[in-house]
């Protein structure tokens, strides 16, 4: 929703008058939208799962837990079968302040986990040794009813 809300901000900047410039009904609508997708921003960080453990500071931690969260999300959403290895490579190709994300295997572990967890949705990661390697295992997430989700 956030990225079509962005998208279409910056369709209505484009809708300037090209004979005499006005934009400010553009850039009210435009206004609104952004304000739209502040707003949408800040009731997901405010109903977004809380993370735990012992060295958890939510101040330091929050943020960069629940992007990394999304980013693994965004991977393993299709139901289909990957290594960690093969996580870590998809979800290196998103950029994070600029810089490619460089997500560590302990770090997506643990978000898979995460998934687990009743706050997370109560996904099923389903787990199989990877024939072509030994000791190697490839991860599956599937909905709650065993589903592949959509």
């Amino acid at each position: 929703m956030k990225r079509e809300l962005q998208l279409r901000a910056i369709q209505v900047l484009r809708n300037v008058c090209n004979c005499c410039g006005d934009i400010s009904g553009a850039a009210w609508q435009a206004r609104r939208l952004l304000d739209a997708i502040e707003a949408d921003a800040k009731a997901a960080k405010e109903k977004s799962p809380e993370f735990d453990g012992v060295t958890y500071d939510p101040a330091l931690d929050k943020d960069r837990l629940s992007k990394q969260l999304g980013r693994v999300w965004s991977v393993m959403k299709d139901g289909e079968w990957r290594t960690i290895h093969e996580i870590r490579s998809r979800v290196s190709g998103y950029y994070v302040k600029g810089k490619l994300a460089s997500d560590t295997e302990s770090a997506i572990s643990a978000r898979l986990r995460d998934f687990r967890k009743k706050e997370f949705g109560s996904y099923i990661l389903e787990r199989r040794r990877c024939h072509e390697y030994a000791g190697r295992y490839e991860y599956r997430l599937l909905s709650p009813t065993r589903e592949k989700i959509r």
